[in-house]
């Protein structure tokens, strides 16, 4: 067994066939280090306890939330010397893989790319599907916490191992317990402390004060679409130390990009500016006095007039006894004012619109196999004339016209009806499109 690091390729003697990329990725999903394809770390995080009281119970509940909510798609720092015993180790996995499984597949090929990606790439921590296995995580992270009654402290006993280098990093913390802010304190602690520790690297809890429902994207990616009851209201995110870019937007304001140096806790004030509303819409129904909602809020009854910003904007339409509507109306720059005018349909419509329909298609099916008929006949009068035609021009034969003429109205009658019945069918699709485009509009 020949591992060549430079060229990246496993050697399994005595078969020395090569497989592309992609061939190696399938080979490797046996084990979870496919995952390093993509840049990614799997890890498994466990939580325990001493005993049962309601203390340690919320605290389990707090640490499982936590984890799942900050850990999972953040960064673990390795540092070159641990990036290289991680490629080492995933070698390691292959060529045993390859021991293990001989076949005319026993030499890998990676491309030189992939541990360029490894070594200057970012790891993101992706969250394994399997509760109970260490051996199959790359990281393993257990949470051993416990409620000291008389000094009314929490002590959170942390464990990290990397299962490439098997190092074990242990550090406790420890927080004050205190019922009334408990969730507040120990989700700074996990932040400030814990999150620092397990990722190795600093993270810092940024507030950031909104006032407009928006969506908030930082470093390209959108992390929440944040509404609330009231405004201005607060999001909590925790950054890593370094630089970051923060984009709020939302459809009805402009948005707001910015640059922010993570050095220390920091609370950020984003006031969106909303749009100018510069056309005039106005909603009349039959019959009238329907409610409307403009984006999940009561806008009133029908008729209504409201001003619009530029874009496109959701509204319901219900009436007791109707169907309710769902439009969505487009407004242009330019567009001062729009008038629409909306039908609403008894309840039940729908189906009947569906049952008649389905009816029409039905028809048409049963047009289309009745003209199929006909036109069997044809091909059947044709060979019959044919046959016909072939033995006219033997004298034995006695009425050679016969067949001649039964082959040739068979032809004819046969055309004829499957004519009359597939424009009948293609009329049975016309009325449906007609219908069902009357019935959308």
């Amino acid at each position: 067994m020949l591992i060549v690091l430079p060229c990246m390729s496993i050697n399994a003697y005595p078969d020395m066939i090569t497989i592309d990329h992609q061939s190696a990725k399938a080979q490797v999903a046996v084990f979870p280090f496919k995952y390093l394809f993509e840049n990614k770390l799997q890890y498994n995080a466990k939580v325990t306890g001493f005993d049962g009281s309601n203390e340690n119970k919320f605290i389990e509940t707090a640490l499982i939330f936590l984890i799942d909510k900050y850990i999972e798609g953040n960064e673990l720092k390795l540092s070159v010397r641990e990036r290289e015993q991680l490629f080492n180790f995933f070698i390691l996995k292959v060529q045993n893989f390859a021991l293990k499984n001989r076949s005319t597949f026993n030499d890998f090929s990676f491309s030189e790319s992939f541990k360029e990606n490894l070594f200057s790439k970012p790891l993101i921590l992706s969250k394994s599907q399997k509760d109970n296995d260490d051996s199959s995580d790359i990281i393993n992270f257990k949470f051993i916490y416990r409620y000291i009654a008389e000094k009314r402290l929490i002590q959170i006993d942390c464990e990290s191992k990397n299962n490439f280098s098997d190092i074990v990093e242990l550090k406790t913390f420890y927080l004050p317990y205190n019922y009334i802010t408990f969730y507040a304190d120990i989700e700074k602690l996990f932040i400030h402390d814990i999150l620092s520790f397990v990722l190795k690297q600093n993270f810092y809890l940024v507030e950031l004060n909104i006032n407009h429902p928006a969506f908030i994207e930082i470093d390209g990616k959108i992390v929440t679409f944040f509404e609330s009851e009231s405004y201005p209201s607060t999001y909590l995110v925790s950054l890593s130390e370094g630089t970051h870019n923060i984009k709020i937007f939302a459809e009805d304001a402009n948005t707001i990009e910015q640059k922010l140096k993570v050095e220390k806790d920091t609370r950020l004030n984003f006031e969106l500016q909303l749009k100018e509303a510069n056309c005039q819409v106005t909603i009349i129904t039959f019959p009238s006095s329907a409610q409307i909602k403009f984006e999940n809020n009561y806008l009133g009854n029908s008729p209504v007039r409201i001003n619009l910003y530029e874009g496109n904007h959701f509204f319901v339409i219900s009436l007791k006894g109707y169907e309710s509507k769902e439009l969505l109306v487009s407004v242009g720059k330019e567009e001062k004012e729009k008038t629409l005018y909306i039908y609403l349909m008894p309840e039940k419509t729908t189906d009947f619109y569906i049952n008649y329909s389905k009816q029409m298609i039905d028809r048409s099916y049963d047009y289309f196999w009745t003209g199929c008929i006909g036109l069997m006949t044809s091909i059947i009068g044709y060979f019959i004339y044919d046959y016909s035609f072939q033995i006219s021009i033997n004298p034995d034969y006695t009425y050679p016209y016969f067949g001649l003429i039964l082959g040739s109205g068979m032809i004819v009658s046969g055309i004829v009806f499957f004519a009359i019945f597939e424009i009948l069918s293609l009329d049975q699709l016309i009325k449906y499109y007609d219908y069902i485009r009357y019935y959308i509009t």
